[in-house]
């Protein structure tokens, strides 16, 4: 496999790579509090044991071009910001992981926010808030009064039992968008069973075949323009979780080689 790795732990981003797909990990603020963050750290760290490109890339190209970013300095989001408006200018694919959303938001707005209404969102969460239309908010737990409320017409809602009971209903959902998603993924989704670290003890949720199959179905839909992974700041260094989150990233690459494959 190919993949070309570039940190950078006390400025902003700089690194360039001609890599059809950048995995950009959004860090804090400075290399002081990088160092004591171990959610993108593990994660970087797992990616380096090569059994996970095998586990993961399938039958997508055997050699996958792919480049790792990390962003730290006065200002990492500025940084991944610049970084994913050039990526989409060229028509290449920006996989963004962060430690929550508080921190991926402002790339993300910033560079979408004139799009929406050309990009759906496809928004894989145990709870999340609408904040854009054309939004399928898939995995949640409970559906609360507060958060139907707040529902805009143009978004759906797609429960973690509803998508047990009817597994199809989310590639139904996306169907019906003619055009390509940004994914946003957070890790507490899964089941507390699957996910030991994660930050909800509530009872359900997604296994981890099922998260895998949900990616799956989005990027066989409309396909996918970027992509996020949130809720990591809490994964330990060296662990499963740090190694989930590989796979899934490692997952995505794989697809997004592949779907283009395909199209060519």
């Amino acid at each position: 496999m190919n993949h070309t790795s570039h940190f950078e732990t006390d400025a902003p981003l700089t690194a360039q790579s001609d890599a059809d797909t950048a995995l950009l990990f959004a860090a804090s603020a400075d290399a002081a509090a990088l160092a004591q963050t171990p959610g993108p750290l593990a994660v970087v760290d797992a990616l380096r044991f090569t059994e996970l490109f095998e586990m993961q890339v399938g039958d997508a190209p055997t050699a996958l071009d792919f480049a790792v970013e990390m962003t730290s300095g006065p200002d990492p989001i500025a940084a991944v910001q610049a970084r994913m408006q050039e990526l989409l200018s060229q028509g290449r694919t920006a996989l963004l992981c962060g430690e929550d959303r508080r921190l991926t938001a402002r790339a993300r707005t910033g560079n979408l926010l004139a799009l929406w209404g050309k990009v759906g969102r496809a928004e894989i969460d145990e709870r999340a808030l609408f904040s854009q239309p054309r939004t399928i908010l898939a995995g949640v737990r409970a559906a609360t009064a507060e958060l139907a409320q707040s529902v805009p017409p143009t978004a759906s809602i797609l429960t973690a039992n509803a998508m047990n009971l009817r597994p199809e209903a989310l590639l139904d959902l996306l169907s019906r968008e003619a055009v390509p998603v940004y994914l946003s993924i957070d890790i507490d989704v899964l089941s507390p069973g699957a996910a030991q670290w994660g930050r909800s003890l509530e009872p359900g949720g997604l296994s981890w075949y099922q998260l895998i199959q949900t990616i799956d179905a989005v990027f066989a839909g409309p396909g996918v323009l970027a992509a996020e992974i949130v809720g990591v700041a809490g994964v330990p260094p060296r662990s499963a979780a740090a190694l989930y989150c590989a796979q899934l990233l490692l997952r995505m690459v794989g697809l997004q080689a592949r779907r283009k494959r395909h199209a060519s």
